[in-house]
């Protein structure tokens, strides 16, 4: 639901340490429970895939939030686990962004996201998918398999709740054991990039 995360999507990151998924609902370690203001959930896997969602309470504005959502291409310098992100249309709210996504071990995974902007109850939703047309991407790059969700944005008393969803499969020929960390510890570094990233925007 795409910076230098991860997610992007993120995001969606996927650097970080590995985490043990101890139980189909919950992800034991860094994601589990409260952490950096971050309550991470996990729900059942689905033809190998996780949905994956986090609530986070930022003592941040949400205009600093905002700017590295709302920059596309300015995300490859927010999310660690994106290479690049590229804005090839846009069609109002609605972008198409392309992505390159890296990580330790395997190669460079690339995919065409569908990515829109609207409004939400308190705030902005950002949400992507994969789009449906992947014959822009670079030959002979591996093809992300899944690749959609959200992030959402409201002001509170105390800063920023953010919502993040993610479902993610890198594609390829990837052991089960780092699908599991793509789709799981790597939310740990999608959320402390853009939070890291929202931070700094203030100093300058």
């Amino acid at each position: 639901m795409l910076g230098r995360i991860v997610i992007t999507c993120s995001l969606l990151g996927i650097i970080g340490s590995a985490a043990v998924v101890s139980r189909q609902d919950a992800l034991v370690g860094w994601a589990f429970g409260r952490g950096h203001d971050c309550n991470v959930r996990v729900g059942h896997a689905a033809d190998g895939v996780m949905p994956i969602r986090a609530i986070c309470q930022w003592a941040v504005p949400i205009e600093a939030v905002r700017a590295q959502l709302d920059d596309v291409e300015g995300q490859e310098h927010v999310f660690s686990n994106v290479d690049e992100s590229e804005l090839i249309s846009t069609y109002g709210d609605h972008l198409v962004v392309r992505q390159v996504h890296v990580a330790r071990g395997i190669k460079d995974r690339e995919v065409i996201i569908d990515w829109v902007r609207e409004p939400a109850p308190s705030g902005v939703r950002y949400r992507w998918r994969k789009a449906s047309d992947q014959s822009t991407i670079t030959p002979g790059r591996v093809e992300v398999a899944v690749h959609s969700g959200s992030w959402e944005v409201s002001e509170t008393n105390k800063g920023t709740r953010v919502q993040y969803t993610a479902l993610y499969h890198p594609g390829g020929s990837v052991p089960r054991l780092l699908v599991r960390w793509f789709q799981g510890s790597g939310v740990r570094g999608v959320l402390e990039d853009l939070h890291e990233a929202s931070k700094d925007s203030l100093l300058h």
